[in-house]
């Protein structure tokens, strides 16, 4: 993301929301992540306690 220099990062599933935060770290780029599944058919509930 770094090299893209972008001036937002908009992600709406669920995997490219932890992406996109992941590769955001470190940078002053502004990230918004929408989160549009059910929370119990999340695959990685052992990271989020709903």
């Amino acid at each position: 993301m770094k090299t893209l220099n972008p001036d937002v990062v908009l992600s709406f599933v669920d995997v490219m929301n932890l992406t996109a935060l992941l590769a955001s770290v470190g940078l002053k780029t502004p990230v918004i992540v929408s989160e549009r599944t059910h929370p119990f058919t999340i695959r990685f509930l052992l990271f989020i306690k709903v």
